[in-house]
């Protein structure tokens, strides 16, 4: 089968990860495999590497010259390289192919996933929001969301929950993680993780304030905070303002861009209280990892409510006593921690994603 994937960029984030990952796998399968992107960083080579194919389109609908130009290269991919079924990772890819079926002799099929949840959708995004032969969401409320708010009937979506490499993410003996400990300058800390760019909406600001009224009756001094990832400035600059501010800092490392198997195998507990998710992978990854997890009730919590812990959005109280129970009393999650394996074992691998999504396309082909 020739696949194209197209996405509108190719920077760091959940979204990117997961074509990488399931390009390579459905290479690996021996079928072809392109990806398309605009915008994108060194993430390209990981593609290349894998035996991918990349192309450059640039997914501007506010420049007519430049949506023309891109809708002509695009045409010129799926004819040389005889696509069967192109797969959108962003709605406005979908506006392009809708074109090129309604304009031009291209008849190839399309289908659109829709990774993120709240899109914009308001009468104008309805019309123009194109979705193909079939629309795949990551998560039980995105589908809920696309029903509700985009109006596309629920027969026409298809529920499939990311996945991972679950061999990449294997926990380590204790030795190497002692290595790793030594490496991010945590030897003998409680480590507690927050997997994610470096973006308001990941809530890091929650994250601070819930360590601050641990700080008010517990001695943290053994308890580091780790944020990963890039992000804009003066964004890093207000978290060490507030950190500062709260008297925490000390107990907060900025570690930039890491391997997730690596900060997971130090850590004793991931949070993520992110004001908006389509799915948290981060989440998969930490169970796959045997780490718990503390989540917020965003989208993508109730496929895996019964293997974590949820919390509403902005709840600091309920973060704090959380990471108490978890961190500081040691309750035993052992038992979480089993279900949460097994459930990435059966139902967020790559092999079981990209199974789901090769019955979906064969489906489509033949339509």
């Amino acid at each position: 089968m020739n696949i194209l994937l197209l996405s509108k960029n190719f920077n760091y984030g959940g979204i990117i990860e997961n074509i990488i990952t399931l390009s390579a796998k459905l290479n690996n399968r021996g079928h072809n495999v392109i990806v398309a992107t605009y915008k994108g960083t060194n993430k390209i080579d990981n593609l290349t590497n894998n035996g991918v194919g990349h192309n450059l389109i640039n997914f501007n609908i506010n420049n007519p010259f430049v949506f023309f130009q891109s809708v002509k290269k695009l045409k010129n991919i799926i004819n040389e390289n005889k696509i069967d079924i192109v797969h959108c990772h962003f709605r406005v890819c979908c506006l392009y192919m809708e074109f090129l079926q309604k304009f031009s002799k291209i008849k190839v099929p399309y289908v659109w996933s829709n990774h993120l949840n709240n899109i914009p959708h308001s009468f104008i995004h309805k019309i123009f929001t194109f979705s193909g032969s079939k629309v795949i969401t990551v998560s039980t409320d995105l589908k809920e969301f696309l029903i509700g708010k985009l109006g596309i009937p629920a027969d026409k979506i298809e529920v499939v929950l990311n996945g991972i490499e679950l061999n990449d993410f294997i926990p380590p003996d204790e030795s190497k993680k002692l290595e790793l400990k030594k490496k991010f300058n945590v030897e003998g800390k409680k480590v507690i993780t927050l997997l994610g760019r470096l973006a308001e909406v990941k809530g890091h600001i929650y994250a601070i304030q819930a360590l601050a009224k641990l700080k008010k009756d517990y001695d943290i001094k053994n308890i580091v905070l780790i944020f990963t990832g890039e992000g804009k400035k003066n964004y890093k600059e207000s978290l060490i303002q507030e950190s500062e501010a709260l008297g925490v800092l000390s107990n907060i490392k900025f570690v930039g861009h890491v391997k997730a198997n690596e900060i997971l195998s130090i850590s004793d507990l991931m949070i993520s209280p992110s004001l908006n998710e389509g799915f948290l992978n981060a989440a998969v990854e930490a169970f796959a990892m045997k780490v718990p997890v503390i989540r917020t009730n965003t989208a993508g919590y109730l496929d895996m409510a019964e293997v974590c812990v949820g919390i509403e959005v902005g709840d600091t109280v309920a973060l704090a006593k959380e990471i108490i129970n978890i961190v500081i009393d040691n309750v035993d999650t052992t038992d979480i921690k089993n279900k949460a394996y097994e459930f990435v074992k059966n139902k967020c691998t790559i092999d079981v994603r990209a199974n789901k999504l090769l019955d979906i396309y064969s489906k489509v082909i033949v339509k």
